[in-house]
């Protein structure tokens, strides 16, 4: 049987540069208050970027340029659209007094700013999401493994987020990237709205984040 595959938890250095692939779908449904039954909710968003990591502190990204190559969402039944972030350019920095992530670019607009912030929440200003969730875990390909419900709220990077369930499949290994596919349930409290979370997604942890080295000997951190 193959060696499993143990997530690592190194940080990746100045000038590191990767692409990622990021798809999300939620379905669930809001009850309002006052309401006899809930309304169904979907969502779904499909971006492709490559980030340069500009500096680092210790083993925390403070300063991050993304490049949107793609970006498109979609609401309950309709066709994906580009969103606003396809094409565009943007640097995330770490404020040091505030603590809080910046976004500059060419005129973003604050909802440009508000997303490219929440997108790179798991990145600028924290140790690295794969390490800080999921570093030091053991997959087998085709094996799913059950992780603690909190992780869901570090993958979905919205804090009033709370975790049921989550679990992570490794689908596939090679030299060159290792991709899984996660699920998880949860339930999220906005206001007088009570909602209840379905996440699916794929995360692929490639080459620029784990380095050269073969299956099961890989170097480096993941998203």
């Amino acid at each position: 049987a193959p060696a499993p595959y143990v997530v690592p938890t190194v940080a990746r250095p100045v000038g590191a540069q990767r692409t990622v692939t990021s798809t999300w779908a939620l379905t669930g449904t809001m009850t309002a208050a006052g309401a006899k039954a809930p309304t169904p909710l979907a969502q779904a968003e499909a971006a492709t970027w490559t980030d340069t990591i500009k500096a680092i502190d210790g083993d925390v990204i403070t300063a991050l340029d993304i490049s949107y190559a793609s970006q498109t969402e979609a609401a309950g039944s309709a066709a994906p659209a580009p969103g606003p972030l396809a094409g565009k350019t943007y640097t995330a920095t770490l404020d040091a007094k505030t603590k809080q992530v910046v976004v500059t670019g060419t005129k973003p607009t604050a909802a440009e700013k508000a997303r490219v912030a929440l997108a790179q929440a798991d990145d600028v200003g924290v140790p690295a999401l794969v390490g800080r969730v999921l570093g030091g875990t053991a997959f087998t390909v085709g094996t799913k493994v059950e992780l603690p419900a909190t992780a869901l709220t570090a993958f979905f990077a919205v804090k009033e987020a709370v975790g049921t369930t989550f679990a992570m499949t490794l689908d596939k290994l090679d030299e060159q990237a290792a991709t899984f596919s996660f699920t998880g349930t949860g339930t999220m409290k906005i206001a007088a709205v009570d909602v209840a979370l379905t996440l699916r997604g794929t995360l692929e942890l490639g080459a620029a984040d784990l380095g050269s080295g073969p299956g099961g000997d890989r170097r480096g951190v993941g998203r």
